[in-house]
Parts: structure tokens; sequence; C-alpha cells
């Protein structure tokens, strides 16, 4: 009934039946006919996600996968509520500005993407342009990932 992360289902029950899932880094994946804009990756990632919960509810709620299942949140509804956190906490005599908290908020926000793209980029001489690109992918994957959770396509029938 799995409309896509199916890998991630077949990993959970290798795991399940007791055998061991290992990442070998040599391995390389191709995949024909990648997204060439961010809309069809937007597309893309919504899809690769319609069933990311219903595999999470399947094997038990792991929590190892829940930093994951965390990340659209993050996209969608962090910057938001620390620019409402911010100034609510600062409080008319702190001499802060909104502007500055949302400056703040927006910096706080947008970290977790940029240390991921670095942490990516590191060792491959990625310039900078590619690191902030990388980091904007993310955020789309997040949007993407968000959405899946709220769109599921339509199950295809079994013949």
């Amino acid at each position: 009934d799995l409309i896509a992360s199916e890998d991630v289902d077949l990993c959970f029950r290798m795991r399940e039946a007791g055998y061991r899932v290992i990442c070998d880094p040599q391995i390389v994946n191709y995949h024909h006919g990648d997204p060439q804009t961010l809309y069809e990756f937007f597309c893309k990632e919504r899809w690769r996600g319609s069933s990311g919960l219903a595999v999470w509810a399947l094997h038990g709620f792991p929590t190892s996968e829940i930093k994951g299942l965390l990340w659209p949140f993050w996209v969608v509804l962090g910057l938001p509520t620390l620019c409402v956190a911010g100034l609510l906490i600062r409080g008319p005599d702190t001499g802060l500005s909104s502007v500055l908290v949302f400056l703040l908020a927006a910096l706080t926000w947008v970290v977790p993407a940029l240390v991921r793209a670095v942490r990516v980029c590191i060792g491959r001489s990625s310039t900078l342009i590619e690191m902030i690109g990388l980091s904007i992918l993310y955020f789309i994957y997040g949007f993407a990932r968000f959405a899946s959770m709220l769109y599921a396509p339509s199950r295809r029938k079994s013949s």
C-alpha cells in the first residue's frame, strides 16, 4: 500500500528480522530523470514523502526517525514561532527592536540548513554559492515533506 518510502520500510523490516543494514559509501546510485527545476524537485520530494508517516507508524513510531520528521515542521513553523517567541520575550524595556528580533529569529531559523550544507560540502571544493544553494534545497525539501503530510497522492489500484 505504500506509494513511496519502500526503501525505508525494507530497511526497518530487515532490522526487525535481525539483519544488519549498512551504508557503503562506494555504492553509487543513479536516478535517471532527476528533477531539473526547483518546482520539479518540490513535487518529487512531496511524492517521496507521501508514505513517510505511514512507514513510521507501521514500525511503531521509532524515535530514531524523529529528527528527520521534525525538519519539515522546523521549515514551516520555525520562523513564525521564533519571531513570536522573540517578541514575547523581548518585552518593552529591553531595547531590542522588532526588526532585530526578526533578524535574530531568521538567522536562528537558517542555521541548521547552513550547518548541514557546510558538512556536506567540506572536502568537495564547493563554493559559497553552492553551499547557499544546497541550504535552499534543504528548505524546499522541508516544505515539500511538510506538504506530503497534508497531501497524499491517490493510491494506485493493484491489478
